[in-house]
């Protein structure tokens, strides 16, 4: 095998990890023009804390330590280090160090981002593959999935129908709150808001697979009724299933509504229609969902496992 082939093996290997879908042959000739290599020795520094990020690095070989004032991870073999501050738009929070010898490929992440935005089917998947992952963190964290206590509820009175009560709600919510106003407005437009009484199954499983839930008004409980079980409240301003909604999880899932409640529903087709011409929509989801993958990898560092969890609010 030549040195090229086994490069383009390598990188293709890279995006599978990554991504956790196959790329398709235009993201790959993409990407392949920007992945460097990059050898390093034991106990040399990859990145250091605060410093801007602009890499992806994807180990190869070798082990790779990221270390905090919060936590200490250590990653190896096919794992990739850099992407979460890159995600979340933040300097470094840790300092990468090479445990061992270790070989890595090195992505400038500007350049991961315009792949996806000149491919708007695959930044889909993507967005998607990124929940289903969240989703199996959430059910490893107890019967509660770790989810944060709702708040109180401050009602909106004669705007709970109205666009701009949907806008005000999304705009205030973590997953959408860099997103533009352009882009929070078509959301709005063509979402729509679902009244439901207290003790009113609002959408039994298998019918809010294609949809994402906000809650405009009141409370509601996602049941996962099959192993592993988990039940969870969702309040004023809260996305049902958090980070999680992005995919097709919800459909495994009973909403009722444990108040009189207004739900904004969104579905995942329109979430693709805006991102196409707002791409700003898809970065801020992924800040949102890579920081929520970041806290509940802290907790588990901290916390035994047998214990539930629930994650703060951010």
């Amino acid at each position: 095998m030549t040195d090229d082939a086994q490069r383009r093996i390598e990188y293709e290997l890279f995006l599978r990890k990554f991504v956790l879908v196959a790329p398709p042959n235009e993201v790959m000739r993409h990407v392949t023009q920007s992945i460097e290599p990059l050898n390093v020795s034991a106990g040399a520094i990859v990145f250091e804390k605060g410093e801007a990020p602009r890499n992806m690095y994807f180990i190869v070989e070798g082990e790779v330590e990221l270390a905090g004032d919060d936590a200490t991870f250590k990653f190896g073999r096919g794992d990739v280090v850099g992407v979460i501050d890159a995600g979340a738009r933040r300097p470094h929070l840790r300092t990468a160090r090479a445990t061992t010898a270790a070989r890595l490929m090195v992505l400038p992440f500007a350049d991961w981002l315009d792949a996806l935005e000149d491919h708007p089917e695959f930044s889909s998947r993507v967005r998607r593959s990124v929940a289903s992952a969240l989703h199996s963190d959430r059910l490893g964290l107890g019967e509660d999935g770790g989810f944060p206590i709702p708040g109180p509820d401050d009602e909106l009175g004669l705007l709970a129908d109205s666009v701009l009560a949907r806008l005000l709600t999304l705009r205030e919510n973590d997953a959408f709150a860099t997103a533009s106003v352009q882009a929070l407005t078509e959301l709005a437009e063509k979402a729509h808001t679902v009244h439901a009484e207290q003790g009113q199954l609002v959408f039994p499983p298998g019918s809010a697979a294609d949809k994402i839930l906000v809650v405009l008004s009141g409370e509601v409980r996602a049941e996962h009724r099959i192993a592993p079980a988990l039940s969870a409240r969702f309040g004023r301003n809260q996305l049902v299933l958090e980070g999680a909604a992005f995919g097709e999880q919800l459909g495994e899932y009973a909403v009722t509504a444990v108040k009189d409640s207004s739900i904004i529903v969104i579905h995942q087709t329109d979430i693709d229609d805006v991102t196409e011409d707002h791409f700003d929509l898809f970065t801020s989801i992924l800040r949102a969902t890579t920081l929520e993958r970041e806290r509940i990898r802290v907790h588990l560092s901290r916390s035994p496992s047998t214990l539930p969890l629930r994650l703060p609010r951010v």
